[in-house]
C-alpha cells in the first residue's frame, strides 16, 4: 500500500503566482492535490519495495514533488539550455537518479512525460528521448505501484 508523507500544502496563492511567474497553466487536478494535500514523498508499507511507475519495463522511483521554488529552478535551468521549452515543460517531480517528471504541452494538451537524467532538451523539442506516462495528473497518481528493490 502507498503511504504520503505530506509535509507543506501549497496555498492557491503560491499557485496562481508560480503560474504567472513561469507562463504555465498547471493542471486543474495537480493544483487541487497540492493545495488540498500538499507536496509529499511516497512510500511502501513494505519492507524492501519503493513507489514508482513503469516506464519502458523499467522501474522508475517517484522520490518527491518539488515545491513552487524548486519548480522555478528547474525551469531557469532549462530556459538557459532550451528557450524554445518556456511555457511548454514544466518538472514537477523526480526520482533518485534525477530523472524528471514533467508536464508537457504540446499544441493545446498536456500530459505528463518522463524524461530519462542527461537527456538533452533539444530532443524534447523534436519529439524524441522522453516517454508519455499519463494524460492528466490524475492518472499519474493512479498508475504508481510499489515495486520490490
Amino acid at each position: 500500500m502507498i503511504n504520503w508523507n505530506f509535509y507543506r500544502v501549497i496555498k492557491s496563492n503560491e499557485i496562481s503566482q508560480l503560474e504567472k511567474d513561469i507562463q504555465f497553466k498547471l493542471p486543474e487536478d495537480y493544483k487541487s492535490f497540492v493545495s488540498t494535500q500538499g507536496l509529499c514523498e511516497p512510500e511502501s508499507d513494505m519492507e524492501d519495495y519503493e513507489i514508482g511507475i513503469e516506464v519502458n519495463n523499467d522501474f522508475f522511483q517517484l522520490s518527491y514533488f518539488y515545491d513552487p521554488d524548486d519548480i522555478k529552478q528547474q525551469l531557469k535551468l532549462i530556459s538557459e539550455e532550451e528557450a524554445k521549452l518556456k511555457g511548454k515543460l514544466v518538472p514537477f517531480a523526480i526520482d533518485s537518479g534525477d530523472n524528471w517528471y514533467a508536464f508537457f504541452k504540446k499544441d493545446i494538451q498536456t500530459k505528463i512525460i518522463f524524461i530519462p537524467y542527461g537527456t538533452h532538451l533539444s530532443y524534447i523539442i523534436e519529439g524524441k528521448n522522453f516517454y508519455p506516462i499519463a494524460s492528466s495528473f490524475t492518472e499519474f497518481i493512479n498508475n504508481l505501484k510499489e515495486f520490490r528493490i
